[in-house]
């Protein structure tokens, strides 16, 4: 009966027709700034910036500025960039303008606003928290001794992700696979979050900052540029920070883009691909080319659990081109199905465990299977 159900279902997904592409202006990608070197307006040998973006979180603003004010790394300059909050946010900042300095701008999004907080930062290292999440006291501390006794640019550490008042541990980040022996394959692999690296400022100015044209993965593609640009990551293998995973219209991640822009992960794929191979196309390995694989693939199996299964399919037929099979991430009975019935009837089982996780508690609706 299994094997039958899952037939079923793929012969429904072949039979549906890919979505249309999305219409939409993909030059903006690669938007980054040229003039953020000369805008700052000093250096302090030693010290580390630590960059807030806010936009609508009043909320939770006031713990992420005193995270980063509990620092026990003391020369730490605090800069936080109000993204044209309509809400009680800029509040809450001024009521710590004596110890943080505040950049309102208009509102332009995360990566506008952590460009503009580096253009004024005056540290030798950059530290970028959302205003939502927080550091843990010694985090800076920590991530700067390996920075300084390795020599890296970038020293990054793991994230827990927690419930709004990050009492109760839902996940964590973990990269205990590094150092890779093909450090740009597991990078594509493997997200690094925002608030996972301590940066080397100089190396941040020569790549113009964050790319202000791309709607995500706006961490994904930054890391990737540095790396591409010569820049040197080393791990420490600590929790550096804590991140909420909340629903909230301010939060890029939860809007349904396989339902708004299906074929956006398509193009920004694509770009990353024509970014890596314009540098070297000696660089396009069969690893970094199955890690462009899984990444198509888990936005398929992103898709295709909300019952997108036309969009899961147009994911996975794109990252056949790259690499197949390649290795799936998910629950060891979904890589199990994976791996005996194929892609699809892995993602139909998990489509309906899904419907009866939410069916059970509505709550659940949108987190992975």
């Amino acid at each position: 009966m299994l094997r039958t159900g899952a037939a079923k279902a793929v012969q429904e997904i072949q039979r549906t027709k890919p979505p249309a592409p999305h219409q939409s202006d993909d030059s903006k990608f690669g938007r980054t700034r040229s003039d953020l070197a000369p805008l700052a307006s000093s250096f302090a040998p030693g010290r580390v910036s630590i960059i807030v973006p806010c936009y609508n979180n009043e909320d939770f603003v006031g713990e992420a500025i005193e995270s980063a004010l509990a620092q026990t790394w003391r020369d730490v300059e605090v800069i936080v960039v109000d993204d044209g909050s309509i809400d009680r946010s800029s509040e809450v900042i001024s009521g710590y303008s004596d110890r943080v300095r505040c950049v309102p701008q208009r509102q332009k999004g995360a990566s506008a606003a952590r460009n503009n907080g580096l253009s004024v930062a005056s540290g030798e290292f950059i530290q970028f928290l959302d205003a939502d999440d927080v550091l843990l006291p010694h985090s800076v501390n920590r991530r700067l001794e390996v920075l300084v006794d390795s020599e890296a640019d970038a020293v990054f550490g793991d994230l827990d992700f927690g419930d709004d008042r990050l009492e109760s541990i839902i996940s964590s980040s973990c990269h205990a696979e590094w150092p890779s022996a093909d450090p740009l394959a597991y990078l594509i692999r493997n997200n690094i979050y925002t608030e996972g690296p301590l940066h080397k400022r100089a190396r941040l100015f020569e790549i113009g900052g964050f790319d202000e044209g791309l709607p995500c993965s706006q961490e994904f593609n930054l890391h990737i540029r540095l790396f591409l640009h010569g820049a040197r990551f080393e791990y420490l293998q600590e929790v550096v920070a804590r991140a909420r995973e909340h629903s909230g219209p301010s939060r890029i991640n939860n809007a349904p883009w396989y339902l708004e822009d299906p074929d956006l992960h398509l193009r920004i794929v694509d770009f990353h691909h024509q970014l890596v191979t314009g540098v070297d196309g000696e660089l396009l390995t069969p690893a970094v080319r199955e890690a462009f694989a899984f990444w198509l693939w888990s936005r398929g199996v992103i898709a295709g659990r909300t019952g997108a299964f036309d969009v899961a399919r147009m994911y996975f037929r794109r990252a056949k081109d790259f690499a197949w099979p390649l290795r799936p991430g998910g629950s060891p009975l979904f890589r199990l199905t994976h791996a005996l019935l194929g892609p699809f009837p892995a993602l139909w089982l998990l489509y309906q465990k899904q419907r009866a996780l939410t069916a059970i508690n509505p709550r659940r609706q949108g987190r992975s299977g």
